[in-house]
């Protein structure tokens, strides 16, 4: 029996700490949405660049009305390299780059997102019937960052129509949100 109540009371409390929509993000209760693409899906949009991507929303304590938006990318892109012999050649790889955004309320269904000094913008929809369930990010041009300090590099996710203009991401398991 001790053993039953406290899984209950887990359950209980792992449920405070996560939010299950954008809409319930308080300080503490983050929400989290996601997908990592399928190579079928990259075939059929292959002007994706992006493979996977992870959204988190939180709140700032201090203010009422902003949300901070971190996003994690893998996105494909080509290296050239050269073998012993001198022959170039071009291979894609995956490279992960991050960002954060401040993002405000715009409707009872949709939050825009912005970086400072012009970094780009996105904007977050979801409807009534799915909140929590998923998200629609339309990407109107954003900075991302790979790497670490100056070693780091910049790109800026270009909105391709039928490429990296439009991602639907399902709620991540809680396990994301603690990271």
């Amino acid at each position: 029996m001790k053993i039953l109540t406290t899984f209950l009371i887990s359950i209980l409390f792992s449920h405070l700490s996560y939010a299950t929509s954008v809409g319930e993000v308080r300080p503490g209760q983050p929400a989290c949405f996601g997908r990592e693409y399928s190579e079928k899906h990259l075939k059929l949009a292959p002007l994706q660049t992006v493979k996977e991507m992870k959204v988190k929303f939180s709140k700032d304590p201090s203010s009422a009305e902003t949300f901070m938006m971190n996003v994690d990318a893998k996105i494909k892109s080509k290296v050239k390299e050269t073998t012993e012999d001198g022959v170039t050649y071009e291979r894609e790889v995956l490279k992960s780059y991050t960002t954060g955004m401040f993002c405000m309320s715009e409707g009872k269904t949709q939050l825009g997102c912005y970086i400072e000094c012009d970094g780009g913008s996105a904007r977050i929809t979801w409807a009534k019937e799915t909140a929590g369930k998923e998200i629609i990010l339309k990407n109107n041009g954003f900075v991302m960052y790979g790497g670490c300090g100056e070693e780091g590099e910049t790109i800026f996710l270009t909105p391709k129509k039928g490429g990296d203009d439009i991602f639907k991401l399902i709620q991540l398991p809680q396990q994301y949100c603690q990271e």
